[in-house]
């Protein structure tokens, strides 16, 4: 098992601070995706970063999760995030867009979508937390986990 640190944050009432300058990227768009394409989408983006818990999911279990309706998958050129109500539960940029300024960008349409918070775990990316809290999000919680290997 890997010790692994979770925080917790939130979006203040307008706390929201949209990138000073943003980079060319195409739209995001709101797909249905299929399990195995989401799996993909997953493995690609997060792959190095242990996101493991959807792929550990049972394969009916996943489809029921992609039929929600507050489960929200949107997706460009550049990379895609899945807002499961107001909760960002998913965000990542394809590793051949990333260190762009995309993530900005693309997190600033999560915020227009309705994302008003997040976790973040010590396994993403190293960028990750200093841009949530640039763009106004506020530390509300911080606990630890055990994930598998």
């Amino acid at each position: 098992m890997i010790p692994t640190v979770i925080r917790s944050l939130a979006l203040p009432d307008n706390g929201w601070r949209p990138a000073a300058k943003t980079v060319g990227f195409s739209p995001v768009r709101k797909v249905r995706p299929t399990a195995p394409a989401y799996l993909k989408m997953h493995a690609v983006i997060g792959g190095k970063n242990r996101w493991w818990m959807m792929a550990a999911m049972p394969k009916p279990a996943l489809r029921a999760h992609l039929s929600r309706p507050d489960v929200r998958v949107f997706i460009s050129l550049e990379g895609y995030f899945e807002l499961n109500g107001s909760h960002l539960a998913y965000f990542g940029v394809f590793p051949e867009h990333r260190s762009q300024g995309i993530g900005r960008c693309l997190l600033d349409q999560a915020v227009i979508k309705g994302a008003r918070t997040l976790t973040t775990s010590s396994h993403d990316s190293s960028w990750a937390l200093r841009m949530y809290l640039d763009a106004g999000f506020v530390e509300t919680g911080i606990h630890m986990e055990e994930w598998p290997e």
